[in-house]
């Protein structure tokens, strides 16, 4: 474990992996999923997504700890697809559609750039 990494007693981490490792599975099963899935699907997964947000929410667990257990890459990709999702909610729009429609808005129209100063410039007219 890193310096910067957590703080709980061995005692309390147990019983909150033992907490997770149950909402996991429930999540799963009505998904028809196993294990194996979390493997086989992409890092961003609607299903995966979900997962995380109630491990989010109903445990102690660090995003770390989450993002390697359902295999979403690192604890920062899971921090921005969960950041999407609850600007998704206050947007009332789908929470899994909402990094799409980022992506495929960016896809469509490439930045305007000029150069100014031999220095490359975003956004300018």
């Amino acid at each position: 474990m890193n310096r910067r990494g957590e703080h709980y007693g061995r005692e309390i981490r147990e019983p909150a992996q033992e907490k997770a490792e149950r909402i996991i599975a429930e999540e799963l099963k009505p998904m028809g999923w196993e294990e194996s899935d979390l493997e086989r699907h992409r890092k961003g997964a609607a299903q995966k997504l979900k997962i995380a947000l109630r491990l989010r929410q109903q445990t102690t667990m660090t995003l770390a700890w989450i993002a390697q257990r359902v295999q979403m890459g690192t604890k920062t990709h899971l921090s921005h697809l969960l950041y999407w999702m609850s600007e998704a909610k206050v947007n009332n729009t789908d929470s899994a559609e909402k990094p799409k429609l980022i992506e495929n808005e960016q896809s469509k129209t490439p930045p305007k750039r000029s150069t100014h100063f031999g220095k490359i410039v975003c956004g300018a007219s």
